[in-house]
């Protein structure tokens, strides 16, 4: 049976990670965009530092870390399957990174190409499928710790899908519910595999698909 302190130390890393998501998608990178950010790769480094800013207190502050760190390690029975997935990633996204490639400015590919894509979704995997699925387990049944870090997930990616002022609420709806799909997807394979690996190398793939 779960403690009190592990329901209330779950319940202290999702407000946070939620509060620095918003805040950050609202408030922080707007106002640095009116006044630093005069670039795609000063934005970039500015997502990074505010994906930092919402794991890094969490993870210094959690006496049972090694519970999750331990899903930052590359799966054994993973090395042949990674190299497939990553090859068929490639294969599949290699004409839409190509037209992209020749539409984008040369100075801004890197900081497309490679940090939106690679980078950020590191990022989100370390935050979501390894520290914030590894808290939610401890007091919740496996399935519930995926379904609820899944829908989290999902809603966090809100003020994206917000910032296309077109979208309807059923648009809006149902992106969330794909965007949730694909975390709960995600949860089940670092699960599966003890591992964030399998799921950063297809959630890189899935970012590069829709650039």
């Amino acid at each position: 049976m779960a403690k009190v302190s592990d329901w209330l130390f779950a319940g202290v890393a999702l407000s946070w990670l939620a509060f620095i998501a918003f805040a950050g998608d609202y408030f922080l990178q707007p106002s640095l965009s009116s006044r630093f950010l005069h670039s795609h790769v000063q934005v970039f480094v500015c997502q990074v530092l505010i994906g930092l800013m919402a794991i890094l207190p969490i993870a210094l502050l959690d006496d049972q870390r090694s519970l999750w760190t331990t899903m930052l390690k590359w799966p054994r029975v993973f090395s042949f399957t990674g190299a497939v997935m990553l090859a068929s990633a490639l294969v599949v996204c290699s004409p839409i990174l190509h037209w992209r490639i020749l539409m984008i400015k040369p100075h801004h590919v890197t900081a497309f190409i490679i940090g939106v894509t690679a980078t950020l979704a590191i990022i989100e995997e370390i935050g979501n499928r390894a520290m914030l699925l590894g808290i939610l387990v401890r007091v919740m049944p496996s399935w519930g710790a995926v379904l609820s870090a899944g829908i989290f997930f999902g809603t966090l990616h809100a003020p994206i899908l917000l910032a296309n002022r077109h979208s309807s609420s059923f648009v809006l709806a149902i992106g969330i519910a794909r965007i949730s799909f694909l975390g709960v997807s995600l949860g089940i394979a670092a699960l599966r595999f003890r591992s964030i690996w399998p799921g950063a190398i297809a959630h890189i793939g899935n970012n590069l698909l829709w650039l």
